[in-house]
């Protein structure tokens, strides 16, 4: 159903906690397979990918260009772009196999947001509910799901998001950076 998509450097510990948490969604089908575009790690990322059976995109110069290869080497018909860090939790599974469901005709893509375990609730409560309204939300907190043919939409993110949104956040167990 679903290809999770990865961009990393040098985040070998998010990665393992991220694919950890995406192990029994995967193992109930709901996850397909799992692409790793690495922007030049000089830790164990690549490592920690194999072990965990994911398709490896090495070397990639930006991140445009990790996201278009990791595209060319997902399996599924869906795509949903994480950060390493992000924990997708059973409720947020949920959403996801609800909104399949209901969209398979549509195709409408799907974002939500991901906040740090450490954030508080009434700060997720407060960009959680303008998100949910107007679509506005910190760019590098929305995460998307889309179809194989919407990659485009993956590149550069509108500022607002004229698509569906979850109500159901995603926590992000870390804050890895992709700069150098």
């Amino acid at each position: 159903m679903i290809t999770a998509v990865f961009l990393t450097r040098d985040a070998e510990e998010p990665l393992l906690r991220s694919l950890a948490a995406l192990a029994p969604f995967a193992t109930e089908g709901l996850i397909g397979d799992v692409v790793v575009a690495d922007l030049c790690s000089r830790d164990a990322t690549l490592e920690v990918a194999e072990a965990a059976g994911c398709t490896f995109v090495e070397k990639c110069a930006t991140e445009g260009a990790a996201l278009e290869r990791a595209v060319k080497h997902a399996r599924k018909e869906w795509l949903f772009v994480l950060r390493p860090g992000d924990i997708v939790g059973a409720r947020a599974a949920a959403t996801l196999r609800d909104h399949l469901a209901r969209n398979a005709r549509t195709r409408l893509p799907l974002a939500f947001l991901a906040f740090p375990a450490t954030s508080g609730r009434v700060r997720r409560a407060l960009i959680g509910k303008v998100f949910t309204f107007s679509g506005l939300g910190p760019k590098n907190a929305v995460r998307l799901l889309v179809r194989r043919q919407d990659a485009r939409l993956l590149a550069d993110p509108e500022r607002r998001w004229p698509g569906a949104r979850a109500t159901t956040p995603i926590t992000r167990a870390a804050e890895p950076s992709l700069r150098a």
